[in-house]
């Protein structure tokens, strides 16, 4: 009797462990689906500019931008470089901020702006969109103390009508010159998407510490050489040049989300081995303590099919409560996390779904290969043993 009830005590807290290993496993394995998901979606959202075939360029001092206009006349001459451009930042970089004053409205509400400098064919290099007016022309003189801004600064400031507005930066006084917008254009992401959009300004400069050259996407190898070869002859005295694409910058930018992806792939990968070898265990031990049983149904016509799913259904309901246990737990963790991005994928059912399933089929898997070794046994074997 005593020695029952310790191969029942022990069986219990089996069935708890496993449980408990189950639900680790569908927590891992959702958390995996959702940090995978919205990573995905950072990937491939559209942001606002075409990032693919734009090389990015460190100038390294003030001597390399005085020679930002001869390198730029040069590399043009080939049809593999299509724009260039200069800037005080680039996608994914630092902006400045600053407090305007815009037409309109009283200084105290003043908005903050993040800022870029850039050369007349910064926005056409770039590829912005554009909502409204026109990007920075060479035709017209009035363009360099001109502006583009982005259509979320168009609802900070409450214009309607924002092209010919004007504004001055907050603190500079009535004489200085004034910045009338010539363009709007269509919001993109400047940073990550944990960021939101926010009110961007673009004002013409001379050469800033970025170059940026839109390259044809046919041979971008060629154009990397064209550019390099260029740089030696119009900098011989500078070192190599910093070169990077821009969309693989951007990349870099989620490399924490895909570091998270690669724990949640391995933590749901173990607990799920350590769920299963416990698993293997139990089902070999449950196997063993109804081998009568299993051989009396099978002298009364049981199949091997009927032995298995007899065997399976206590496994099944064990995953089954795993799920109910692991599955909101995963909702509100994995819901947490998403709060912390301003554009995210929904959490829909699908992912949960999906765990659930998987950890049945693999539950199946590993107690169908216990359940059919019990059920192939000879059944006269099992009943004269007994």
């Amino acid at each position: 009797t005593g020695a029952l009830k310790t191969g029942a005590s022990h069986s219990v807290l089996r069935k708890v462990l496993i449980t408990f290993q189950f639900s680790v496993s569908i927590l891992m394995m959702v958390g995996t689906g959702v940090v995978l998901s919205q990573l995905e979606f950072m990937q491939n959202k559209r942001l606002g500019f075409e990032s693919e075939h734009l090389a990015v360029v460190r100038m390294p001092d003030e001597a390399a931008l005085r020679g930002y206009g001869a390198y730029k006349n040069a590399v043009l001459q080939y049809p593999e470089i299509l724009k260039v451009s200069t800037s005080s930042s680039v996608p994914g970089a630092q902006t400045s901020l600053n407090l305007l004053t815009p037409e309109g409205l009283p200084p105290d509400q003043s908005p903050v702006f993040q800022t870029i400098w850039g050369d007349f064919d910064f926005a056409e290099t770039m590829a912005f969109e554009l909502a409204a007016g026109r990007t920075f022309d060479t035709a017209f003189a009035t363009d360099s103390s001109a502006c583009l801004i982005n259509e979320t600064a168009v609802r900070a400031l409450g214009w309607e009508e924002p092209i010919d507005k004007t504004f001055r930066f907050a603190g500079s006084p009535e004489t200085a010159p004034s910045h009338r917008v010539i363009g709007v254009m269509r919001d993109f992401h400047q940073h990550s998407l944990r960021q939101p959009i926010e009110p961007l300004m673009i004002l013409f400069n001379t050469p800033g510490p970025y170059m940026v050259i839109r390259m044809r996407g046919e041979d971008p190898r060629r154009g990397m050489e064209i550019l390099q070869d260029q740089w030696r002859q119009t900098y011989p005295n500078h070192p190599a040049m910093e070169i990077s694409f821009l969309d693989a910058n951007l990349e870099q930018l989620y490399s924490a989300e895909q570091r998270l992806g690669s724990v949640f792939i391995a933590g749901a990968a173990l607990s799920m081995l350590i769920a299963c070898l416990g698993l293997l265990g139990l089902s070999s031990y449950m196997a063993e303590q109804r081998t009568r049983e299993i051989g009396i149904r099978k002298v009364l016509g049981a199949t091997i099919s009927n032995v298995i799913v007899l065997l399976s259904a206590d496994f099944t309901k064990l995953v089954l409560l795993a799920f109910v246990i692991g599955a909101p737990v995963g909702y509100l963790a994995m819901g947490a996390w998403l709060e912390d991005f301003p554009y995210r994928v929904d959490l829909g059912i699908g992912v949960f779904v999906l765990a659930g399933l998987v950890a049945l089929i693999i539950s199946w898997l590993t107690v169908g290969y216990q359940a059919f070794k019990a059920a192939s046994a000879n059944p006269a074997d099992a009943v004269h043993g007994e």
